[in-house]
């Protein structure tokens, strides 16, 4: 079993169930909201491993829901998906504009939303590992070492996928 964490926001019940059912189904431990509000307190008290929100609440916006979950210093690296109705340009660069990480459009095919949160969660688990300080180096490269070095640090990136 995988024991992560998703938290499913979502104000239209039927939708947050079965996205539950089919996250659970795979191993998933899934907390569910009816709206951003409720969604900020469950993500703050459980640090979730990923969240999957709509972007249209009553009362209340996902768009704003992440903006805020990008501002608090614990949760601002949690993968966030919108999965919304809206398919609109607008929408979309709103999303990226507020830090999400993926935006899917409603009705989505779960193998596809199943993919995407598979593989943004073992990102997200990589990231954490990594050790968070860097040591800055100084020096003077001519543009042919700059070029190779650069070179082999893709070259590496490449290897360890």
């Amino acid at each position: 079993m995988r024991h992560n964490t998703i938290l499913v926001a979502d104000h239209e019940e039927k939708n947050r169930r079965n996205l539950a059912i089919s996250l659970r189904n795979r191993g998933y431990t899934v907390l569910t909201a009816a709206n951003p509000s409720e969604a900020i307190e469950r993500a703050v008290f459980s640090h979730p491993e990923l969240i999957v929100s709509d972007t249209q609440f009553p009362g209340g916006c996902g768009f704003e829901f992440c903006s805020k979950l990008r501002k608090t210093k614990d949760l601002q690296k949690i993968p966030f998906i919108f999965l919304s109705r809206d398919n609109s340009n607008a929408s979309r660069v709103q999303a990226i504009e507020t830090g999400a990480t993926d935006y899917l459009i409603k009705p989505a095919y779960i193998v596809d939303i199943l993919a995407r949160v598979e593989r943004l969660i073992q990102e997200y688990k990589r990231n954490k590992e990594r050790p968070a300080h860097r040591e800055e180096f100084q020096g003077k490269l001519d543009p042919t070492q700059l070029s190779e070095l650069i070179l082999n640090i893709e070259e590496k990136k490449h290897c360890q996928t």
